[in-house]
């Protein structure tokens, strides 16, 4: 399939969002709405329906948790393509709460695997790791192939959820695959209560004018990805045939300092300073060094590479984001796991 024909491959295909009401869940929800798929959306509480797309014809909204695989048969019956975004994040925070991590992005994600397998044999599962997967690494940019030894449970988790993954296409035929995400941005809810990444903290913190937290010197180098980019790199993969059992790098493939990122959030957004702190402990104990993803993988196989630069990237999450600020609202956020 070429890249760009994924979205008429959608028209009027059975979709299933799971953790819908989730950063990359909003923006393909909505990326997938526009292409006409017939969605389901989930989230663990009808309190985070405010942030899905509005039941209709073509949407409908379901309560489903990850972690109580009695609701999963319900919602994966039928369905195409089953996009499996509900999880945990944060490094730090899967440190101090290893447990709940573990429930969430193995369990839960063991569960969806095999709802999958009993109730929809033939439909595409979706789902994003990390570059945390990798820890820290040898040599950039880093490929698929590099040594994955992660330093957090929740690189651990979801290392352990993709050979989940591996296995039950292996084993069963279950059509699987993954996606190790870098470190995606755009716009995003401003009111909800969650952590969407350094990336989209340092741009909201911008346009508050407010202090942006740089730990050490800042020249920790990273990989950001604008989130259409992001969307349609899950699309994709859900799409087409020839990524069925496999696991791909998705990123910008290039890499530029936090401190330098957070300059570029400031040129931007018109507001903010930086504000150089010390490293956390906890942080600092799980910090994995440079990182700068190799793409050629998914580029080769499937067509897709990133098209908005960073700079476009930040310049139309702030454009985004002030929209919204123009036209607020007080949506409720999603529970800790599942979302």
């Amino acid at each position: 399939m070429d890249a760009s024909a994924w979205g008429a491959w959608y028209r009027d295909r059975p979709v299933l969002i799971l953790g819908a009401a989730g950063f990359l869940g909003r923006h393909l929800s909505r990326a997938l709405a526009d292409h006409g798929a017939l969605l389901t959306l989930t989230a663990t509480t009808d309190h985070s329906f405010p942030l899905l797309l509005p039941p209709g014809e073509r949407v409908r909204q379901r309560v489903c948790d990850v972690r109580v695989p009695a609701g999963l048969a319900d919602v994966v019956q039928g369905q195409e393509v089953i996009f499996n975004l509900a999880g945990r994040s944060g490094s730090v925070a899967s440190t101090r709460h290893p447990e709940l991590d573990a429930q969430v992005n193995v369990l839960g994600a063991l569960a969806v695997l095999e709802a999958a397998r009993l109730h929809a044999p033939r439909a595409k599962l979706v789902f994003p790791g990390s570059r945390l997967q990798y820890g820290k690494v040898e040599r950039l940019p880093v490929a698929e192939d590099a040594p994955l030894r992660p330093l957090t449970p929740y690189g651990v988790h979801k290392l352990a959820a993709e050979l989940h993954h591996r296995n039950y296409w292996q084993v069963f035929g279950v059509r699987t695959t993954v996606l190790r995400i870098t470190i995606p941005f755009g716009a995003q809810v401003w009111l909800a209560e969650r952590d969407f990444g350094i990336a989209n903290r340092f741009i909201q913190l911008a346009l508050q004018d407010r202090p942006l937290p740089v730990y050490g010197d800042g020249s920790q180098v990273r990989d950001y990805l604008y989130v259409g980019d992001a969307v349609e790199a899950l699309a994709l993969a859900g799409a087409t045939e020839a990524s069925d059992g496999q696991v791909y790098n998705v990123g910008l493939g290039e890499g530029i300092t936090l401190l330098d990122f957070a300059r570029l959030a400031i040129a931007e957004a018109g507001g903010g300073r930086v504000e150089h702190v010390p490293w956390p402990a906890l942080a600092l104990a799980v910090e994995t060094g440079d990182f700068v993803a190799d793409v050629g993988r998914i580029r080769a196989a499937l067509g897709w590479r990133p098209r908005v630069t960073l700079r476009d990237g930040v310049r139309r999450t702030v454009a985004e984001l002030r929209q919204q600020r123009a036209q607020p609202t007080t949506p409720s956020a999603d529970p800790p796991a599942g979302g």
